[in-house]
């Protein structure tokens, strides 16, 4: 049996005011060609097929459909397995174009089962108050139950492995409790990079599917992918997307004069970031005068950083997410008392608050003020 494992789609992301959905569409094109030239009979997603928790559009709804359809046509007639992630919009079971497909089984809750020679452990997205008392492991070895303990054991996850990546407000997969199950493989969505996780427990295997397309600059130089399962073993298929590229300078007098011949350097399709060491200029003029080169519509952002002036309050340097929060909630043109039940509800999302119970201490804020 063959499988195709792919996630983090983000159908649907907009980043530096770019609508990114071609590059989505060109994402998903590759892997239903890949999924037909392989004739895998299981596409495994792995969370964040959408990039909003909130109704994303009716063009990002029509393209994941309609992606999703086009793979369960294909003549090999695939299962797909759908783990929802932390972005994906809550309506994701509603689509009619798909109503009453008993090959596509979203997966919302931590559960496992046989698939031909596989024994797959599926955990789609859980945030720390969906967590028994008794932990993850206890989660996990529940979820494992639901399977008969025949087939090649690999654990499939929107979620990060334990100590890859920092995860201060998040559930994690603790390899130590996988192992105990008898599972030594692992592929992760949720981190987006494509390739293995180096691990102290060598006899473990962890991977990270990676994205569709490349979100943001904290990405560039990563390859894109996705991974085929044959007969228990696992190979790593590269994708193709747009690149991103850093351009550094000194300053804005270095850049204005070395900016279109190194553009000219770069694909015409790369999205292009410019860091500035030490500008004098704020980022509006600098990104006013830079796009304003030949082939600057390539640049999308900029970087730059401003000398600290002597007597400025240092606490604006600060980072302090809570801090941040409150200062852009101070801003908004609403009462008082709406202010206060925002701060409030913010604040408890950042540090994963049951969000069942938040309704309930937004409404203490509100009678208090009233």
């Amino acid at each position: 049996m063959r499988m195709l494992v792919t996630g983090d789609w983000h159908v649907g992301a907009r980043t530096w005011g770019i609508d990114r959905l071609n590059e989505a569409r060109e994402g998903l094109r590759q892997i239903s060609c890949l999924a037909e030239a392989f004739r895998v009979e299981c596409i495994v997603v792995l969370g964040d097929v959408f990039d909003h928790f909130r109704y994303p559009g009716e063009d990002a709804v029509t393209l994941v459909a309609s992606s999703l359809r086009c793979l369960l046509d294909q003549p090999q007639r695939p299962t797909i397995l759908l783990l929802k992630g932390n972005h994906d919009w809550s309506g994701i079971k509603v689509w009619e174009i798909l109503e009453g497909e008993s090959r596509l089984k979203i997966v919302s809750q931590p559960t496992s089962i046989n698939l031909g020679p596989y024994r797959l452990l599926l955990m789609p997205y859980l945030r720390l108050h969906q967590l028994p008392p008794e932990g993850i492991i206890k989660l996990l070895e529940d979820a494992w139950a639901q399977s008969s303990p025949q087939g090649i054991p690999i654990a499939m996850a929107h979620l990060a492995i334990e100590g890859s990546a920092p995860a201060d407000f998040e559930v994690t997969l603790p390899i130590d409790s996988l192992a105990g199950l008898g599972i030594e493989t692992a592929i992760c969505g949720h981190i987006h990079r494509h390739g293995d996780i180096p691990l102290k427990a060598k006899a473990f295997k962890a991977f990270y599917c990676g994205p569709l397309f490349r979100l943001d600059f904290a990405e560039e130089g990563q390859p894109l992918g996705c991974f085929l399962i044959e007969e228990g073993s696992l190979r790593a298929v590269r994708l193709e997307g747009r690149p991103l590229k850093t351009l550094k300078y000194a300053d804005e007098n270095e850049a204005m004069a070395k900016l279109e011949s190194d553009l000219n350097c770069l694909s015409s399709d790369a999205f292009v970031r410019v860091a500035i060491e030490s500008a004098s200029l704020n980022d509006s003029q600098l990104f006013e005068r830079f796009r304003a080169l030949k082939r600057g519509e390539q640049i999308v952002t900029i970087s730059a950083f401003r000398p600290r002036r002597e007597g400025e309050d240092s606490s604006l340097y600060e980072l302090n997410v809570n801090e941040l929060w409150k200062r852009y909630v101070g801003e908004m043109e609403q009462d008082d008392v709406l202010k206060d039940m925002l701060c409030e509800a913010g604040i408890s999302l950042l540090h994963g608050d049951d969000p069942s119970t938040i309704w309930e201490r937004l409404r203490n804020v509100g009678g208090m003020r009233q």
